[in-house]
C-alpha cells in the first residue's frame, strides 16, 4: 500500500468532525437497505483496500454480529445494503491526521460522503453531495476514522 493510502484492511468507527458523533445505521423500519446515520452510538465498519488501485479505492461494509451489508450511494443517501451485486468502490484520501474525505469511485468525480447535519439519528443521514475543490474543504465532507 502507498504512504498516500493511509488506512490498511480492517474494523473501523467514522466519525463526522462537525461535532464528534459517531456513524451507526437507521433501523427504523429494519429492511434489506437502511441508511448511515450519526448517532451516539457507533458501528463498526470493515474497510478493505481494493488490490492493484494506485487510487486508495476501498470497499467499505458493516461489520458487526452477522450484518455484512456493503456500504452503496442509494438514491443520495449513503446506506447499507443486502444487493449482492458487485460491492461500490469509495476513494478515501487523508486529509489530515486521522481525518479523511471519502468519494464515489466514478465519474462524475467529487460525489463525496456529506454529514446532512441533522437532529442525531434517523434525521441525519450521510448523505452524497458534490464536494467543491477549493482549497479548504468543509468539515461537512471530513471524517475521522479510527481503528474500532
Amino acid at each position: 500500500m502507498s504512504n498516500t493510502c493511509k488506512l490498511e484492511t480492517g474494523d473501523y468507527l467514522i466519525v463526522s468532525t462537525v461535532d464528534g458523533k459517531v456513524s451507526n445505521v437507521c433501523r427504523d423500519p429494519p429492511g434489506p437497505v437502511e441508511p448511515i446515520v450519526f448517532d451516539r452510538r457507533p458501528v463498526k465498519f470493515f474497510i478493505e483496500k481494493f488490490e492493484d488501485d494506485s487510487k486508495c479505492a476501498y470497499t467499505i461494509r458493516l461489520s458487526d454480529s452477522g450484518d455484512d451489508r456493503y456500504l452503496r450511494n442509494v438514491n443520495g443517501i449513503v446506506s447499507a445494503s443486502a444487493d449482492r451485486g458487485i460491492p461500490q468502490r469509495w476513494v478515501i484520501n487523508a486529509y489530515g491526521r486521522e481525518s479523511y474525505t471519502i468519494v464515489e469511485d466514478h465519474y462524475p468525480p467529487n460525489q463525496a460522503w456529506t454529514d446532512s447535519r441533522g437532529a442525531l439519528g434517523c434525521d441525519r443521514p450521510v448523505c452524497i453531495t458534490t464536494m467543491p475543490m477549493i482549497p479548504r474543504v468543509d468539515p461537512k465532507y471530513v471524517f475521522v476514522i479510527w481503528i474500532a
